[in-house]
């Protein structure tokens, strides 16, 4: 191989590099925002289980006509 060559080459590997470095990057800054969402839906599940079982716990000692969502 010639030098010429060879420096082509190694520009086409550091561009090659330097493009895959880039998607890298975006992948993982796109997984630490799935990552954050996942967190908040797992919070946002509890507060709701939480907040049902309140309702729940509610509409067995002072029954309202929205327990018949739990009874029915």
């Amino acid at each position: 191989m010639q030098l010429n060559e060879m420096a082509t080459e190694l520009e086409d590997q550091r561009e090659l590099a330097t493009s895959r470095l880039t998607e890298l990057e975006k992948l993982q800054q796109d997984h630490q925002e799935a990552v954050k969402q996942i967190e908040t839906l797992k919070m946002d599940v509890r507060r709701l289980s939480t907040d049902n079982l309140l309702l729940l716990l509610h509409c067995v000692f002072q029954p309202q006509p929205v327990c018949r969502l739990f009874f029915t």
